[in-house]
């Protein structure tokens, strides 16, 4: 009988050993899945098993070829398949093993549910439902998922704000930015030299914002529109002028 288990284990390769243990319980060997770095391994050609069926688990062993290597990621996650394994008929087969494997493998399934449910977002009881529900592709295009103000879920400009660090022993900082998502804020250091490239090809403005109760060639701010147009700027310990 299935119990509470986990369903899920990590662990890291150190280029020598092949064994790694998992501690539930699986109907069929190709119930567990086995990854390395992300990657699925084969049963049969990366690795064997052992523990089928046993409530306890087992141990996955990998081929010499295929050993994780250092630092490697291997996970073994039991993911089974959302059905029904078990018909019973009139007259037909309802003895207490039959019935028992029939339980552990509708368990198993819900301790898959939770094992998910618990990597998910939740949102509280009082939670209207028709303020998560997404608008349609068109519409959400290039945008971000966010909250306003009120906490009402939303959607919202793909854009985000860089906060230029002064320069090293006066060197300019060179910012390169990809407005391809969204405009993006370029916000000046209180003194220095910087050169900014708008690098994508999209109409969304990069802009240069002064801090500080400076100007930028004499204005609170500056857009760079097109792909390529540099802006190489200086500040002359009030106001920044281009160089």
């Amino acid at each position: 009988m299935i119990e509470q288990q986990e369903i899920y284990f990590s662990y890291l390769g150190n280029g020598v050993i092949a064994q790694f243990a998992y501690g539930c319980r699986i109907f069929e060997a190709n119930d567990l899945r086995v990854s390395v770095d992300g990657v699925v391994k084969a049963l049969g050609v990366d690795y064997t098993i052992t523990g089928i069926d046993d409530v306890q688990g087992g141990e996955v062993t990998f081929v010499a070829a295929a050993i994780p290597v250092n630092g490697a990621v291997v996970e073994l996650q039991r993911v089974l398949s959302y059905k029904r394994a078990v018909s019973y008929i009139q007259n037909g087969d309802f003895r207490p093993q039959t019935v028992d494997a029939d339980q552990d493998y509708q368990t198993a399934l819900l301790q898959q549910m939770e094992f998910t449910l618990r990597r998910v977002l939740l949102v509280p009881p009082d939670a209207n439902a028709d303020d998560l529900t997404l608008p349609p592709l068109a519409t959400r295009k290039s945008k971000l998922l966010g909250f306003d103000i009120n906490g009402k879920f939303g959607l919202f400009d793909a854009s985000y704000t860089v906060v230029v660090q002064q320069g090293i022993a006066e060197a300019a900082t060179l910012i390169r930015a990809d407005a391809s998502a969204g405009p993006v804020n370029i916000d000046l250091p209180e003194s220095g030299e910087v050169v900014v490239i708008k690098t994508d090809d999209t109409a969304n403005p990069v802009i240069i914002i002064a801090t500080g109760g400076k100007t930028i060639l004499r204005q609170a701010s500056v857009e760079l529109s097109v792909q390529d147009e540099a802006l190489r700027l200086k500040a002359d310990g009030m106001n920044w002028y281009r160089v």
